[in-house]
């Protein structure tokens, strides 16, 4: 009985451990291609190209903007790369290794509520 006792403690510590892991997606690097989700699908794209310079994209526009960020806890700071003196931050929710939520990047009123745009690799 002691022996089950033992085994049951020891699988419950074991299947907490685990999904601790899981939860905790620490990632300060983003490379690659993301398309925006929603709230609409397809409409921007952003680049991580390297460790620190993002290029966000819109369907059917040519120009792109491109900034420098830095990723600090639940925190993203984007600086243009023409004037890195106009950082702004964004609210930054990693899902996983291919997806985010991030503060909606384009303007909105302020007394609104926050919303979200979300990207997927």
């Amino acid at each position: 009985m002691k022996k089950l006792k033992f085994l049951s403690f020891v699988f419950l510590v074991t299947l907490l451990a685990c999904n601790q892991d899981d939860d905790n997606i620490n990632i300060t690097n983003l490379n690659g291609i993301y398309t925006e989700a929603s709230p609409v699908e397809g409409r921007a794209s952003l680049h991580f190209t390297d460790e620190n310079t993002l290029v966000q994209s819109e369907a059917g526009n040519p120009s792109t903007d491109t900034f420098l960020y830095e990723i600090e806890g639940n925190t993203i700071i984007l600086k243009p790369q023409f004037n890195p003196e106009l950082a702004t931050e964004f609210e930054l929710i990693i899902i996983s290794e291919s997806e985010f939520e991030i503060e909606n990047l384009y303007v909105s009123i302020p007394e609104e509520e926050t919303t979200y745009m979300r990207f997927k690799k």
